[in-house]
Order: C-alpha cells, then structure tokens, then sequence
C-alpha cells in the first residue's frame, strides 16, 4: 500500500495506444514537468508509452491532437468520425486529423499526404493555439509567419519566455506543453471567456478541477472601478468571495453602495459556506467607511489562509503529480473516489504536524488530524473531477471533520481519518467509505441544512465489493463457502447486526456453528467487531 508513485501516462501519441503506461515520479520537478501533470490532471495532455517525452520534438499529428482537446472537441471528433484524404495517417489519430480537416482547420503537405511523422515548429503550433482561441488567417486575425508574435501579443506567452524558443528550430514536446497550458488562461477573441472556460462549457473540463487548480472565472456580473468591487446582491458577494478563495486573494476592497442586506453577517456566512469547498480558510478581518450620513460607502475583508502562497503551490504541484500518477483514464467516479482515499489514508498518519489542519500537512508532511485528512481528500477529489465538500461538526461531541462526494447525483459521507487507525501501521479500512445519514446520525452531530441529504447506500464500499450480508445467518453460510474454497481471512457488514453476537461468547457459539458446517476442527481465531458501521473482521486457523 505504501507503494512508489508511478505516473500513468496515456495518450494515443506516437503508438496509437490509448492504455496507460507507469514510469516513475521524480524528486525534483520542472515547471514544465508541472504543466504537464496540470493538463493531464484536466484531461487535455497524457503521454506515450515511455512517459511524457517533453525533451522530444513533437509531430504533426500529435501537435493536431492537441489541437483537437484544445478546441474541446475530442469527444465529438471520435464520435463523428469524419473522414479524411491523407494515406500517412495513423488508424488511431484518423477521428482526430477527420475533424480537423473537415473544419478546414489543418491542411495536408500535398499528395494525399498530411505528414503524420513531420516534426512541428514553433510558428505551426502557435498557429494551431490561435486557432484554438478562434483567430484565423482567412478573416485577417494574423498571418502565418508572424504567428509567435501574435500569441506574445495576446499574453499567451511572455517574452522572456518567447525568447528562449528558436522559431527556426523544432518544437520540443515540452514547449507545446507550454504553450497549451498557458493558453487556457487567456481570453478567447472576442470573449471575456478563457480558453479554459469554453472548455468547461463544451464538457472537456471540469470547473470543479479549475477552481482547485486556483484557476476560477472572475464573476462576470461584478465590475470594478478604481480597484473596488462592486456589488449590490448576496449572490455576487458569494461569487466574489467564492472567486477569491479559489484565488487566495488576500484582500477584497468592495464598494457596497446599494448592497441589498447585511453584508458583513452575509460575508461571514459566504466565507464559511465556500471554505467547504475551497479549504484554506483561516478567519478574516473586516473594516468599513462611512459617509457623514452614516451610509457605508466601503467595504474592506482581509482573507488568512492556514497556507503562504508558496506552500500552496508547493501543495498543488505535488497533488497534481498524485492524480497524474494514480488517476486512470475511464475511471468512474467512485473508483476515483476510492483510489483517493486509499492514497491519503496510506501516507497519512493522525499526528500534530506544523499544518495539522490542512491538506498541506496531510499531502507534504503527511501528518495530519481529522481536518487535514478532509482536505486532502477534498483537494484530490475536486482535481479528479469529483465533486466533494467538507463537513464540520462532532463525533461523540469532539469537534470532527470529513467529506460528502456526489456519486450519480446521490450524495454519501466519506472519512477517510476514521478509516486511518491511530497508533496502527500500513491497515486500510473501509468502514466509512460512502454511508448514509443514518449510519451516523446516532453519534455524529452536523449542520444538516447546510449540506445535502445523504441517503444511497448504492456505492457504499461493502456493496459494491459484495460483502454486505444481511445477518448472522448469511454470515455463517458465507464464512463457511469461503473457507471450503481456502479463504481464511473474512470482513462484512451486516445490515441486522446484533452487538451481542460478536462477544467473546457470541463468538465462541459462532465459530461452534461454523465448526459443524465445515466439518472440521477450527484451531484458532480471532475477531474484530466494529459496532458502530455493523462490521466483523473474522480470522480463522
């Protein structure tokens, strides 16, 4: 369980194999290396079979397979099929190189040929990334041979940056990394969306996964004027401040002229409601002016973070080289939700680390308390796609924390500290992966207007791994069937689980019974009951 990273690295590049393929993480990162887990984490960039390649010139057809994630339209191109004239094309790219052809967005290099094998320059996949952002030659945007200038222009890259690319020289598969990542950010012609933002409304990205990334839409509804925000409505003060959560903006400076409500109790409330979601907060201050007629005419908040800007950055790389590396291509997700969880559970210990409380010190220190277990979780989940929020509240009336997912549009409470013994090495439990209310509703106490009904037991972790029987009965009869078959090693829940039955004596006539189905002497056993979750470790000799 305590397992090398290895990164899993897929895309249909060079071999045409959409599989993943392991290597392994290394100490030290590059920014590029970064960029790389970033647009893989999105699902816009994987690898080939011998890793991401970055040193290695790119393709034509790789390059125009980026194209075609770019423009959010991969999903469509293998839908569609479309065909193409080209003989040189690999069977696996001819959805993608279809699509683009038929869109009048790439041409071949003459005798039915595209030039799959070609190495990419600069000046093409600039030309490429401006398509992408929807400037064209034919309508004027930009001449070929001056495509680099035009995306320096546009901010895509900066010029100390542009300047260390020989537009003379081949395009390294590093430098298309580079150029896509930092293409996201930048606004579409024409648009105040981001490149990333049509992505999200196509479906090729999920917002959950930007907004983790510290990458959020600046609320399109607020305007600014002499460096203040203004905003009349509680809906646009949660979306400002939901904004700079995200964003970890220190200090907002509002103009609240016109504010429809209590704006300080609606900022409080908006700053905890996010937090569920965001998972830095660490309090805030708040100052306001007023004019001589007593009317508040600036509003200032001033946001802590339980992290410096360095440290989440620092968080965010490696938890993007963890979903990089654990996360596989067609998984659900709740096989994502399980994978994450067994990640932090296995490297995390239940300790008072510097950033006990933060996903800083459960991820980078690997120590943590409840609180930082939550928020590691939440972390991942949110780069993987999966929606996830924290919950506050108390277990036997201490102070707790833990997480909903929403699986299928149900929601379900998973925690992952819980399933973490104290003081116990390299033990994995399931007990609280994906429960009801009701399971926990006996001695857990939350706020349960402020988060969703938790109610499914569909992928709760015993029935989807076919170990929940319904009483002792069923129990006996499955115990017995396994250890006809060799198993010796045996956990279930019961949904009518009676305490009583997995006493020192309940165990005794347990064993007893199973003795008399096996036909056969059972030498030695040992039991562990958990009678909260109604589940039974059973070890036999």
């Amino acid at each position: 369980m305590k397992s090398a990273i290895s990164i899993l690295l897929s895309i249909c590049l060079v071999t045409g194999l959409f599989y993943p393929v392991p290597i392994y993480a290394v100490s030290v990162q590059t920014e590029i290396e970064f960029f790389a887990d970033c647009l893989k984490t999105l699902g816009l960039f994987e690898g080939t079979d011998k890793g991401y390649e970055l040193d290695r010139n790119s393709t034509r057809v790789e390059s125009a397979v980026m194209l075609t994630r770019l423009l959010g339209k991969e999903e469509e191109a293998l839908s569609l099929r479309l065909t193409h004239p080209f003989t040189d094309v690999p069977v696996w790219a001819n959805p993608y190189i279809g699509y683009l052809y038929q869109k009048r967005l790439t041409k071949g290099i003459g005798n039915n040929l595209f030039g799959s094998d070609q190495l990419t320059t600069p000046v093409q996949y600039a030309a490429f990334i401006l398509r992408s952002l929807g400037y064209t030659e034919e309508k004027g945007d930009f001449t070929y041979f001056q495509a680099l200038e035009k995306i320096l222009e546009l901010g895509v890259l900066e010029r100390s940056e542009a300047e260390d690319i020989d537009k003379d020289k081949l395009l390294t598969r590093g430098e298309m990394v580079q150029f896509s990542y930092k293409a996201l950010w930048c606004h579409a012609k024409q648009s105040d969306d981001r490149l990333v933002d049509r992505l999200i409304n196509y479906g090729a990205v999920s917002e959950l996964c930007v907004n983790a990334l510290g990458k959020p839409k600046f609320p399109s509804d607020i305007s600014v004027f002499n460096n203040r925000y203004i905003v009349k409505t509680q809906v646009q003060l949660d979306e400002l401040i939901k904004w700079a959560l995200f964003s970890r903006m220190d200090h907002l400076l509002i103009n609240p002229l016109g504010y429809t409500g209590d704006i300080h109790q609606d900022a409080n409330d908006s700053l905890k409601k996010n937090d569920s979601f965001a998972g830095m907060y660490n309090g805030a201050d708040f100052k306001w002016l007023t004019d001589t007629k007593g009317s508040m005419i600036q509003y200032e908040i001033t946001i802590r973070y339980t992290m410096s800007s360095f440290e989440k950055q620092e968080l965010l790389r490696h938890a993007c080289r963890v979903i990089a590396s654990e996360i596989q291509s067609g998984m659900t997700d709740m096989e994502k939700e399980l994978v994450i969880h067994d990640y932090v559970v296995n490297r995390t210990v239940y300790g008072y680390s510097e950033h006990a409380y933060d996903a800083y010190g459960a991820l980078i220190q690997k120590e943590s308390v409840c609180q930082g277990y939550s928020r590691a979780m939440l972390l991942l989940l949110s780069l993987s796609g999966v929606y996830c929020m924290e919950v506050v509240g108390t277990d036997e009336d201490t102070s707790h924390s833990w997480n909903i997912v929403r699986l299928d549009d149900e929601y379900y409470h998973v925690d992952a500290s819980f399933d973490d013994p104290i003081g116990v090495k390299n033990v994995l439990r399931h007990y609280y992966f994906n429960v009801t209310d009701k399971d926990l509703e006996s001695y857990r106490v939350w706020e349960r207007s402020n988060y969703p009904v938790c109610a499914s037991e569909k992928y709760n972790y015993y029935n989807i791994t076919g170990t929940t029987v319904k009483d002792r009965v069923e129990l006996l009869e499955r115990i017995a069937m396994g250890f006809s078959e060799g198993k010796r090693t045996f956990e279930y829940r019961l949904t009518n689980y009676d305490k009583e039955d997995y006493t020192p004596e309940g165990m005794r006539e347990f064993i007893h019974e199973l003795s008399s189905k096996i036909k056969g002497n059972i030498l030695s056993y040992s039991w562990v009951p958990y009678d909260k979750m109604g589940v039974v470790h059973i070890t036999l000799k």
